[in-house]
This record gives C-alpha cells, structure tokens and sequence, in this order.
C-alpha cells in the first residue's frame, strides 16, 4: 500500500472521529435543559393568576446555583422574568404570578444560571379563563354527604361574610337550582360516588375546597331548611386546575340520569346560573 493510500485512510479515520466527537458534544449539550430543569407545570390557574412550578437537579461539583421562571403572553416577543431564588428547598421552584390577563395564552418557560452558564427549559403554556374565581370561605372536606351537599372544616372565612364562620362539621348544599336524586332513588347513590370519588374524597391530607356562597339566596348564604346548610359554589384543585364541582355534578346528572329533573330548583332566588354551567365555553370543568 503507498503512502497516499495510508494517508487518505488516516484522513477519512480522523475525520470519523470528529465527526463522531460532535455527536457526542451535541447530544450532551441538548440533553442539559431536559436533566436541569424538568417537571414544568402551571398550577391553580384563575383569570389573572397561575402558580407556575419547576424542579431542577445540579450536578456535584455545582454551587450557588440560581433558579427564575420567564414568561410571555398573547403575541407579546417580550418576556418577563420573576426574581432570582437559591438554594430552593428539595430542588423544587413554586412561583405566584398574578395580574394576568383572562383569556390569554401565556408561554412560560424556567432559567438556571451556574456561574456563567445558563440553561433554559423547553417552553411551555398555559391559558387563563375568562372569569373571575370568587370566593368567601375556605376549608377542607370532611365527607360527601350526597350527591349535592358534602360537609366541611372551614378555616377562613372573608370577614365582610356575615353569620359565616370557621368551624368543623358544616354542611355545604350546592347552589344555583340544582337537585341531585336523594339516595334512596335511581341515581342518588350514584350521585354521592360521583362527588365522592371524583372531587370530593375523604382523605389525609383533606382535600382543599373554597366556596362561593350564595349571597341572593332568601337567607344569605344558607339555604332555607331548619338546619341552615351553607350554599354556594364548591371549587375543588384537580389536575392543576380549578373545578366548579357544582357544574361537574349537574353535567354528570343531566346525560347519566335524564329523567330526574337536576335544574329542580332554578326558580329559587340565586346569583348562580346553572345554565351557565353547562356552555361549551364554561371554563371550571374538567
């Protein structure tokens, strides 16, 4: 073999090395984001609020490590930024971001900065809802009771709330007109289960619920039997989201259970619409 055949392998060997050395660089280079920064989520999300969510791992030998969500919404090409946090406990970020517009789609994405180096997350979105979550009291389930009323611990309730208070064991029936079947009829056990085991579950930690209660009701914020349950809107967190349980039920009842009248009550006194709740574009439904 003469010396330019042996020259032109060890050219084409070399060339192969490289080659295959900047496979190897970009592939690990394209991998940093995805190992850094992971799990993005927007959490709790309302008409002017999310909560946004990151956790991120370092490597060993890194320290003083700095963590930010960016974000961006409608047709905006201007990203804003939340502080800059350290050392955030087991590696997980949770940020409030608030003064959100409704009905917008918003591209967020999270930040690591090592010394000089900067490594950003894939993008990722969420969209705000058209309306505004109300509520006036806060608390946890104890249990369902039926397929319309569950029974609460309430732990804050708005000052401005008169003949509301915190306390263990109040029932809460839900508002705007609807009527799920009582347990002894076709569907009432139904009903319970569906609110049980879907929203509303008895477990520890108890799951969150927030109400809003009816203030144009004949007695603000009850209903009008002898034991005076609370009445409103129940909103539970499911899969990052608020969900108007309320609607959920009534959309639930009106396709598994047609022959039961679920709108019984929409002639009594309310500031709910049911018929709202059941619009393609009503937006606290899973």
């Amino acid at each position: 073999m003469n010396a330019r055949a042996i020259n032109k392998k060890i050219l084409v060997l070399v060339v192969a090395v490289i080659c295959v050395c900047a496979g190897v660089v970009v592939l690990y280079l394209k991998g940093r984001a995805p190992s850094a920064i992971r799990n993005l989520e927007a959490l709790y999300i309302t008409s002017s609020d999310a909560t946004l969510k990151a956790e991120y791992s370092t490597e060993n030998q890194w320290s003083d490590v700095k963590v930010r969500f960016e974000y961006r919404g409608g047709s905006s090409d201007t990203w804003s930024c939340t502080g800059w946090r350290e050392n955030v406990e087991n590696g997980m970020l949770y940020e409030d971001i608030d003064n959100l517009t409704p009905s917008t789609r918003y591209e967020f994405k999270a930040v690591l900065q090592h010394d000089l180096e900067v490594i950003s997350s894939p993008i990722c979105w969420f969209e705000t809802y058209s309306i505004p979550l109300n509520y006036e009291a806060y608390g946890t389930v104890d249990y369902t009771v039926d397929g319309d009323t569950i029974q609460v611990t309430l732990t804050w309730v708005n000052p401005s709330t008169a003949g509301v208070h915190t306390g263990p064991g109040q029932k809460v029936r839900f508002s705007g007109g609807i009527d799920a079947p009582e347990l002894a009829n076709e569907g009432g056990e139904e009903a319970k289960s569906f609110v049980r085991d879907n929203f509303c579950p008895y477990r520890n930690p108890p799951i969150e619920v927030f109400l809003d209660l009816d203030n144009l009701s004949d007695d603000p914020y009850h209903d009008s039997t002898s034991s005076r349950r609370l009445l409103g809107v129940v909103y539970v967190k499911k899969d990052g989201k608020w969900v108007n349980v309320n609607a959920e039920v009534l959309r639930w009842g009106q396709n598994a259970y047609p022959n039961h009248d679920w709108l019984m009550y929409s002639y009594y006194s309310s500031e709910f619409d049911a018929n709202e709740w059941l619009a393609d574009n009503y937006p606290y439904v899973l």
